[in-house]
């Protein structure tokens, strides 16, 4: 029976956390038959440097096996993420 770990997201992810956030991303992925939630409900301002660290995440994750997904994507991150290019890279499209 896999466990599933929720990641809330701040209301500004930027590049100041990042590695605060990824720290505990691969923490989570550690964990034996664990589902990684990342929940961006709160997020109102997200930058470049912090959407690019979680789509090497995700990639990382699932070349791995990970199950990781999204709860309650803002509508702030789909907005930066269509405006930068990283909808795909996030896999924000698999959310809808």
């Amino acid at each position: 029976m896999s466990s599933i770990i929720q990641i809330d997201l701040s209301a500004t992810v930027d590049i100041s956390g990042v590695s605060e956030l990824a720290k505990k991303l691969l923490d989570a992925t550690r964990q034996a038959d664990t589902e990684v939630q990342i929940n961006s409900e709160s997020v109102t301002r997200i930058d470049a440097a912090a959407m690019q660290m979680l789509a090497a995440f995700f990639k990382f994750a699932k070349a791995l096996g990970y199950k990781v997904s999204w709860q309650n994507v803002s509508d702030q991150l789909k907005t930066a993420a269509d405006l930068t290019g990283m909808t795909d890279p996030l896999f924000l499209a698999d959310s809808a």
